[in-house]
């Protein structure tokens, strides 16, 4: 397996607050992707939901926790979109701050841009009790148990495709974030993390996430350190 673990360290003295961000691992979907990228003729949502870790993404989010432990020691708290495949790689990969005591939250704001099924997450309930046992689920951020983009109220169901659909022709399972929307949750996060006290916090989340807020691709398991202050909404990038 050949993953790039990068991180790019600063002095505690070079900046007053930071972020940590870490892309989750290779996902089922990655590797459906890859096989027929999206926008491609005749694309097929194959139907993935909530997509987990292939074991090569576990492997890869296991390999970063000596990487986070020694660079980003200093972490105050662990935050992680509740989507499977991020809650897996944060899981993994923050286990020497979880086991510490380093508090630890899931956080909707974080999650991907819902473009099929694989965005589609599973209820905060279900998710407590298994693959985020570690991170608290708090009302306020979950007011519904089903939190995801497109949720059918009291229906774990996908909710309906609209006609008038944003993406590339293909056949999907499920809405699509329209850009708009996305842009004012990506807003909402960085009004969020600037909100905490916390000098130093960890986010692991997902490739639109991380594009619309540092204007960079990241590779799974790829791991950044930067300062808060940089983090704001691209709108000359597309994701």
């Amino acid at each position: 397996m050949q993953r790039r673990l990068a991180m790019v360290v600063a002095s505690a003295a070079a900046m007053s607050r930071s972020v940590v961000l870490v892309r989750h691992g290779l996902s089922k979907m990655n590797v459906a992707l890859a096989r027929q990228p999206w926008g491609t003729p005749n694309f097929v949502d194959q139907n993935i939901r909530d997509a987990p870790l292939e074991p090569e993404g576990v492997r890869g989010a296991k390999a970063l926790r000596d990487v986070l432990a020694r660079d980003a020691s200093d972490v105050e708290l662990v935050v992680s979109s509740p989507l499977t495949r991020a809650l897996q790689t944060a899981d993994a990969a923050w286990d020497v701050a979880l086991s510490t005591g380093v508090p630890a939250l899931a956080l909707p704001l974080a999650a991907e841009r819902c473009y099929m099924s694989s965005d589609v997450g599973a209820p905060a309930s279900v998710l407590v009790e298994g693959v985020g046992k570690r991170f608290a689920f708090r009302d306020d951020e979950f007011p519904d148990d089903r939190w995801w983009y497109g949720a059918v109220p009291g229906d774990d169901a996908y909710g309906p495709v609209p006609e008038d659909d944003w993406r590339p022709t293909g056949s999907y399972v499920s809405p699509g974030e329209p850009i708009e929307a996305f842009r004012e949750r990506m807003a909402a996060l960085v009004d969020w993390l600037n909100a905490r006290d916390e000098a130093t916090i960890g986010l692991t989340c997902h490739w639109a996430v991380l594009m619309a807020l540092t204007g960079r691709s990241f590779e799974n398991c790829q791991a950044l350190r930067l300062p808060l202050e940089e983090l704001y909404v691209r709108t000359d990038r597309e994701y």
